[in-house]
């Protein structure tokens, strides 16, 4: 039990510090390991508390830079796609489940990886359907930044832009999915255990994600982005895999 706790502990120290950084990343970096340990009816909830946590504190240090017209139609998606996610984690599960969240993750960062961009003229009716998915992959899996990461990347924001928005975003969606999970009594005794042990290792990771956050140039900082996402699910998907094969 202590190797587990202090393996999932450095995990969780680089996924906030990868968040901090560069305003995501924290739930493709740690799901796929915690799900390794705990069940994902247990992983999602302490995934959403420690991310309200972080991208709260991180959007509102960077709150000069969030934008209305990338915040609200993403929110405006998301109310429609929580009730889809909500009942997928509450009515399936295995890994099966997740290869499929993984493949799909996979697909959409491969041809931005290699460069593709298609930038959308009316980007805030687009933001609509991305959100929609967004809400509902953070629900289900407690992944909810491939869909709208990769479509800012595309529209080539600016990476203070990019980060202040996602990080208020994800403040947004992670009270409204962790208020539907209450609900639905979610929110039980190892949820908050493991959300304590987590607190001390996200706090030291967003620190250190502070004090490079400004010093990453544009490119490289979108090209970390695909590939962290791109990483995420393939690490997912060969965990799950090993899990139905193995």
């Amino acid at each position: 039990m202590e190797v587990e706790i202090v393996l999932v502990c450095a995990v969780f120290v680089l996924a906030a510090f990868i968040q901090s950084s560069i305003g995501f990343g924290m739930a493709l970096t740690a799901v796929p390991a915690l799900l390794i340990f705990y069940d994902e009816r247990v992983v999602v909830p302490t995934i959403t508390v420690i991310s309200l946590l972080n991208t709260g504190i991180v959007a509102w240090h960077a709150r000069r830079h969030v934008k209305a017209r990338i915040l609200v139609p993403m929110m405006i998606g998301t109310l429609a796609g929580l009730p889809v996610g909500l009942t997928l984690l509450t009515t399936f599960s295995g890994p099966g489940y997740k290869i499929a969240a993984a493949v799909i993750v996979i697909l959409l960062a491969i041809p931005l990886l290699g460069g593709w961009r298609r930038p959308v003229k009316q980007s805030h009716f687009a933001l609509i359907p991305v959100g929609f998915m967004s809400g509902a992959l953070g629900a289900s899996l407690g992944i909810g930044g491939p869909p709208i990461v990769l479509f800012l990347t595309s529209q080539e924001e600016d990476k203070l832009v990019f980060r202040a928005n996602l990080c208020a975003y994800f403040s947004l969606a992670d009270i409204l999915i962790l208020l539907a999970f209450a609900n639905k009594g979610l929110l039980g005794r190892e949820v908050g255990i493991l959300s304590l042990v987590l607190l001390p290792a996200m706090l030291l990771g967003m620190w250190l994600g502070f004090k490079i956050a400004t010093r990453i140039p544009h490119r490289i900082f979108q090209r970390i982005a695909m590939l962290l996402v791109l990483a995420g699910g393939c690490l997912l998907l060969a965990t799950n895999l090993r899990t139905l094969f193995g």
